[in-house]
């Protein structure tokens, strides 16, 4: 009895191990399928993408998360954006409170005037049929507008007030106890959702915007994020620079990228490029991809150091001035299209150009990239492996350059061309 005892506990023993081990085996497996899965994404964390226009502009916003078993992407506006409409609704809300004599007092998201502007104009006005169709309505919580104040009230390392004065004013609990549900389609981001994503959002023209969640000391003001500093200050609610909108879409089909429709012409480059303090003005990509008949594909690998420049130049086909700043990928740091500010270009059949792309853009320390260069169409424009763009006909294609970082991590960049 005592041999058949321990008989069974060695196999029981052999049988745990064996199961532990398929176990591991099973769950390292499913996180190299899951690590897989997340690296063959269409999208990534950082990444542009163009939707929607706003005086005619495109568009341009930053993926804050991105679930690719859903296509779901939190995207916020890539920089502020401050357009004719926005400037005419500040002017007729200080009118408003000029006319009768008071003093904009606390105003709830459900009953703020950014909200309806947001819901109401700039849905229905900037995005066509398609696009309005992606954006997915959204609830904010009452509970969780309470929650960001809290958090926001007991951190300090954000706190413009606290940065400065080193200490924070008591909290405004009417303000707190004061918050509502609402289902929007286009919102601002909270402070919590600021701090989350902070790191991923790029400071394009170093703006003020405001956040959802009113101020916690005082309900006259409201909380901004300085674009300078990263820091969130208090201010005016209808003041500010410009506005950064937010909102949750479907980004399934967007980018069409199947070869059999599409000529391309893809050229590939190693790239390392030195930091720099300057920042970019705007951030505008376009999406849009043009058919063809035949495909052309090149593959080149070259290595170049940026440095960083400061003078102005005019691009003859597209008679615009452009400011240089740290651009890398060519052999002169200047180019005729750079990336990610233009989202089209036009040119003249038998002409050139040249893309530059800006390093600061990408915030990064890592200065080590794999890039590749793309043409949706080889019988409108080539482009070769420094970015160098020749017409080979007429007809409108885009340019996709897509930048991948050391650690995987990939920044897509579009621009629409147009050659006459």
């Amino acid at each position: 009895m005592p041999r058949l005892y321990k008989r069974l506990k060695r196999i029981l023993a052999i049988t745990l191990v064996v199961f532990i081990g398929v176990s591991c085996v099973g769950l390292s497996l499913s996180a190299k399928a899951k690590s897989k899965s997340s690296k063959d994404a269409a999208y990534a964390e950082g990444d542009n993408v163009a939707f929607g226009r706003i005086d005619n502009n495109l568009i341009s916003w930053t993926i804050l998360s991105y679930d690719d078993s859903t296509k779901t992407a939190f995207i916020v506006a890539s920089k502020g954006i401050n357009s004719i409409t926005i400037t005419n609704y500040r002017r007729a809300i200080d009118s408003m409170y000029r006319s009768s004599g008071s003093k904009a007092g606390y105003v709830r998201w459900a009953e703020n005037y950014w909200r309806s502007w947001c819901n109401e104009y700039f849905y229905n006005n900037c995005f066509t049929e398609d696009e309005k169709a992606r954006i997915q309505q959204t609830t904010l919580t009452a509970n969780a507008a309470q929650n960001s104040l809290m958090n926001f009230y007991h951190d300090t390392t954000l706190d413009a007030y606290y940065v400065a004065n080193k200490t924070k004013n008591s909290m405004y609990m009417d303000v707190y106890n004061n918050q509502t549900t609402t289902t929007d389609y286009i919102f601002f981001l909270s402070s919590d959702e600021y701090t989350e994503h902070k790191d991923k959002i790029k400071a394009q023209t170093l703006t003020t915007w405001p956040l959802r969640t009113n101020a916690y000391d005082d309900p006259n003001q409201t909380l901004f994020v300085n674009d300078s500093t990263k820091l969130i200050e208090r201010g005016y609610y209808y003041g500010g620079d410009a506005i950064r909108p937010a909102m949750y879409v479907n980004l399934g089909g967007l980018v069409e990228e199947d070869t059999s429709t599409t000529t391309d012409t893809t050229t590939t480059s190693s790239t390392t490029a030195s930091s720099s303090t300057a920042t970019s003005t705007s951030t505008t990509t376009d999406t849009s991809s043009t058919s063809s008949a035949s495909t052309t594909t090149t593959d080149t690998s070259s290595t170049t150091d940026s440095s960083s420049t400061s003078s102005t130049t005019s691009s003859s086909s597209s008679q615009k001035a452009v400011t240089q700043k740290n651009y890398a990928n060519n052999a002169t740091n200047i180019g005729n299209i750079n990336l990610p500010d233009d989202s089209s270009y036009s040119m003249k059949s038998g002409s050139t150009a040249q893309v530059a792309i800006d390093m600061d853009y990408l915030n990064s320390t890592d200065k080590q990239y794999t890039v590749t260069y793309k043409s949706s169409n080889a019988n409108v424009f080539t482009v070769d492996s420094n970015g160098k763009i020749t017409s080979t006909g007429t007809g409108t294609a885009s340019l996709t350059v897509r930048m991948k970082k050391s650690n995987g991590k990939i920044y897509t960049m579009t621009c629409r061309i147009d050659v006459t």
